[in-house]
């Protein structure tokens, strides 16, 4: 095995350590150009001791997120991981039985997934995450959310503080023109520059991803639920499949064979996806079937409250 094959394919902690490298780096740089210059005219007291605790912030979550079970399965668990989520039958399938992952050999989870990379299943997977070098499942998605959120308060934080400063040192400045002011004090205090330009971009990245989880939680989905959703909208939209539902639309009528759900809270409900004949036909069975990912309802959202309290207080495996 090459090391690029090692690299892509194998779980290792190097990402994880460039983002320390950055964020002590940023954070040693600030501290030698920017917190002697604090307090200020824009800036007051409080933030001598506000500092130390915003860069000590990320670290602890980190450690939160990177050290924390995602819900891995094991033969222990595996039982109470097939009751947590019933079987929707359009992107997690039962039908005859429950897919069986080929490295773990048992019946796949509805909404779990195997990991490549952590060689395990985890139950309500979302994704791996190399910055923390874990996966992300039902049981640490809130320390997921904490680290992103302790890196947008940081590195947002570490924008506005850094703007002031810059501000404090262009005050002198005999230029007019602002923008020529800021290049000429970003030339001269390049280590602070670079804090800056570095908090900024990475602030709106970080609060970007904390508002695409947020969103997720929302819908009632994950990362892995979505990219499964996304499949489903591009084979109707090509035609090759039709979704029955007879709790909407697509009701099949009595003689169809569907399988039925036995999960706890179905009520025998039917659902399912019909593959198209080369003809672009579907058994006569099926009446007005969906054809709209917009027709089709999502059974793993309880709604946004009930999403989130199950993200904060995940259920035990």
């Amino acid at each position: 095995m090459g090391i690029g094959d090692g690299l892509m394919n194998k779980k290792h902690p190097l990402v994880l350590i460039l983002y320390l490298v950055l964020m002590t780096g940023g954070s040693y740089l600030f501290l030698r150009n920017g917190y002697t210059a604090i307090p200020n005219e824009a800036l007051g007291s409080k933030h001598i001791y506000l500092i130390p605790l915003a860069i000590i912030l990320p670290y602890v979550a980190l450690y939160l997120a990177a050290s924390s079970d995602p819900g891995f399965i094991s033969s222990h668990n595996h039982h109470t991981a097939m009751s947590h989520y019933p079987y929707d039958q359009i992107i997690f399938r039962a039908v005859p039985n429950p897919e069986e992952c080929r490295s773990c050999r048992w019946a796949k989870p509805a909404r779990s997934k195997h990991c490549g990379l952590c060689g395990r299943c985890v139950a309500k997977m979302d994704h791996h995450c190399a910055w923390i070098n874990n996966c992300v499942g039902m049981r640490n998605t809130r320390h997921f959310l904490g680290f992103l959120a302790a890196n947008a308060i940081t590195l947002t934080y570490g924008t506005y503080l850094t703007y002031h400063v810059f501000c404090l040192k262009m005050s002198g400045s005999d230029e007019d023109q602002v923008w020529v002011q800021w290049i000429n004090t970003m030339t001269e205090y390049r280590e602070l520059g670079a804090v800056f330009i570095l908090c900024l971009m990475c602030s709106l990245i970080m609060i970007g991803f904390l508002a695409a989880h947020i969103y997720l939680i929302w819908a009632g989905t994950t990362t892995n639920d979505s990219m499964k959703w996304g499949d489903i909208k591009y084979a109707l939209k090509k035609g090759t499949i039709v979704v029955f539902d007879d709790e909407g639309r697509g009701s099949p009528s009595r003689d169809y064979d569907a399988t039925r759900w036995s999960s706890k809270g179905m009520n025998g409900r039917r659902r399912g996806v019909i593959a198209v004949d080369a003809d672009g036909n579907v058994p006569e069975e099926i009446r007005d079937c969906i054809t709209n990912l917009r027709d089709m309802e999502n059974v793993y959202d309880r709604g946004f409250l009930r999403n989130m309290t199950e993200v904060l207080w995940p259920p035990k495996l």
